[in-house]
């Protein structure tokens, strides 16, 4: 079996593959550029790439596609199910490490961390002066998509605390209670009751350009937007 990694995996993951066969990572996440080894593949592990349905007429042996992540936008998802192929995803995985990061961002631009730095390396130490900090307690955070990270998010944000809100429609007013947030009706009640709004939605039609103009504007002049993946949401 030979399965192709765009990007290395860790050692433990990366022994379990070499139990199965041949290894080769492209360390490269577009296909394009590797279509010789492609073409040969049994299995294909994407961790950041794309594969669309042209590159996978190029892969007439391969019989499984992965994405060491949730995330399976990057695939074209139709053309491998006509083919036969699987496309396999790796669920909780980076769960807490996506949690702490959103964190961090919002702690980040709650005190104004990257304009602080810059200008105190400037000399400009006064910018502690400048009023554009917050702390956390007692903010209001509302978060779109309350299933496995944005789960996690609320716990973290909990211990600093905040507020929590949340809109999900896959999830019932008595669910979202249960993990610890005042269920919202509507991303719109979300967006203007929070002072710290963050998204943990997968990619789907209906997804696609959530948050837009109209969207910001019904927001806190003071609020802040954490989005990890700004190319799937905003507009």
């Amino acid at each position: 079996m030979k399965t192709i990694m765009t990007q290395p995996l860790c050692k433990e993951g990366y022994e379990k593959f070499a139990q199965a066969g041949e290894i080769w990572v492209a360390n490269s996440g577009n296909p394009t550029e590797y279509l010789e080894e492609l073409s040969t593949a049994d299995a294909l592990v994407i961790r950041i790439g794309h594969l669309n349905a042209q590159e996978l007429e190029q892969a007439p042996n391969l019989k499984v596609i992965g994405r060491s992540g949730i995330g399976f936008d990057s695939v074209d998802v139709a053309a491998a199910t006509a083919r036969g192929i699987p496309v396999v995803i790796a669920p909780h995985c980076n769960a807490d490490s996506v949690a702490e990061h959103t964190l961090a961002l919002m702690l980040g631009l709650a005190s104004n961390l990257v304009e602080c730095h810059n200008e105190a390396l400037r000399g400009n130490f006064e910018i502690r002066n400048c009023g554009r900090q917050f702390e956390l307690l007692d903010k209001t955070v509302g978060i779109v998509g309350f299933g496995d990270i944005g789960n996690r998010v609320g716990r973290l944000c909990a211990a600093f605390g905040t507020k929590l809100v949340a809109y999900d429609p896959y999830l019932s007013e008595q669910q979202i209670a249960e993990r610890g947030a005042q269920p919202c009706p509507t991303l719109e009640h979300l967006l203007k009751a929070a002072d710290i709004v963050t998204l943990h939605i997968p990619l789907l039609p209906e997804t696609k350009g959530l948050i837009g103009k109209a969207q910001l504007a019904r927001m806190k002049p003071s609020a802040i937007l954490v989005n990890l993946c700004p190319r799937r949401h905003c507009v």
